[in-house]
């Protein structure tokens, strides 16, 4: 079996200020977008916990959608990240700032 190599094309991210700074808790969603062969695969990670002077993981959250269109990929992957629980308010701002750095031979 061949594996189909995986290109990351896009990234956003959004989370709480001063993130991972010791006494501080963090808590931010990340979401990756690759090319896959035909295919576009969306991740989208939601972690939360405190730095305290190391980070202490207190829960995370991870989605994966991929299709062969690249919009119905996002759709998708929002939509089992809402159903999952993500924070609302980051996992929009976090796709958002995804979305508008794919490179433009990649928009459909």
């Amino acid at each position: 079996m061949h594996k189909t190599q995986c290109n990351i094309i896009a990234t956003g991210y959004k989370g709480k200020r001063f993130r991972h700074v010791p006494g501080n808790h963090y808590h931010n969603v990340n979401v990756f977008i690759y090319n896959q062969g035909k295919n576009y695969r969306v991740k989208i990670k939601e972690i939360w916990g405190s730095a305290q002077g190391y980070d202490k993981e207190y829960g995370r959250r991870e989605v994966i959608a991929i299709n062969d269109n690249l919009n119905d990929a996002i759709k998708i992957a929002m939509k089992r990240a809402e159903k999952a629980g993500n924070n609302q308010e980051y996992l929009i701002q976090a796709v958002s700032y995804a979305k508008h750095s794919i490179p433009n031979q990649y928009i459909n």
